[in-house]
């Protein structure tokens, strides 16, 4: 009798069994939907800008597109939008990654709280703190102005990076303070064990293991602030075009019907850049770097 019972049951376990992998969804069918969306918003627009590169506004197929980035002052001003990043970038590194270790010492007990006033200003829009900036730079050139009684106005460039670096700080100070935060603490310690100063420790087991978050840190703060044309819009006096940014010009071609093929070519090329040197940056680390995030 309790031989049939159990025979009769394992057939209805075994249809139960059937049925929630008949209607288990695979981990794969969780992506499909940000496949498609990416398919739709990012993989067919740039499709479209790779082949309004290369027509002409008459709608043949042409080269001239290309080779105004290089010879018509594009080449130019990519290496300044460069520099103005680069400089961007050095300097959120060297006051970011003393603030990250800082708050990744034992001696901080309240690190988080600390790193929630970086990240406030973040929640305030970009455009909204860039204006507010705009104001104090304004502020600041009345003010020298009534005290030497001549026009005073500061540097664009001066502005267009302190800018940058207001908005981009808090991407290079996080990534390196999780590397500082969650490395092995007992390496420290056996380096001061061994009689190494703290200068030596720093230089040899600190730096070399924050490397890592470096990198992220380099790469969130580079990659934008090279494209970037909506800080130099705001802190830049209206009409001073020579100081715009390469960002900037794409963003006045994409204005017209008449450049914005020229605008299509100038984005691939930027496009282009970008994706080298993630490729680079992923060799440069080998795929090790457990802080590194895109």
């Amino acid at each position: 009798m309790e031989q049939a019972i159990t025979n009769g049951a394992k057939p209805k376990q075994s249809k139960i069994i059937s049925l929630k992998n008949k209607f288990r969804l695979k981990r794969g069918a969780l992506v499909l939907p940000y496949f498609v969306l990416a398919l739709i918003f990012v993989v067919t627009p740039l499709f479209i800008l790779l082949v309004q590169a290369f027509i002409s506004f008459d709608g043949g197929f042409t080269l001239s597109n290309i080779t105004r980035v290089f010879t018509g002052g594009g080449l130019r001003l990519f290496l300044r939008s460069m520099y103005i990043a680069g400089v961007t970038t050095i300097i959120c590194l060297v006051i970011a990654y003393p603030v990250a270790l800082l708050l990744a010492s034992k001696k901080i007990k309240v690190p988080l709280f600390i790193i929630t006033l970086f990240i406030v200003p973040m929640l305030i829009n970009v455009v909204i703190r860039t204006f507010a900036l705009r104001e104090i730079f304004l502020w600041i050139e009345r003010s020298i102005t009534r005290s030497r009684g001549e026009p005073f106005s500061l540097h664009n460039d001066f502005k267009i990076i302190v800018a940058l670096c207001l908005d981009y700080f808090p991407f290079m100070l996080l990534p390196i303070y999780t590397v500082l935060r969650s490395q092995d603490w007992t390496l420290l310690e056996a380096s001061s064990d061994l009689g190494a100063s703290n200068i030596r420790t720093l230089t040899k087991v600190t730096f070399p293991l924050s490397i890592p978050g470096i990198i992220s840190g380099i790469t969130m703060v580079f990659m934008p602030a090279i494209s970037n044309f909506a800080i130099p819009l705001i802190v830049i006096p209206v009409g001073d075009g020579s100081e715009l940014l390469y960002g900037n010009r794409i963003w006045f071609m994409f204005g017209s019907r008449a450049t914005y093929n020229q605008g299509a070519a100038y984005a691939l090329f930027l496009l282009a850049v970008i994706l080298v040197s993630f490729v680079l940056i992923a060799k440069l680390t080998k795929g090790k770097s457990k802080g590194l995030v895109f």
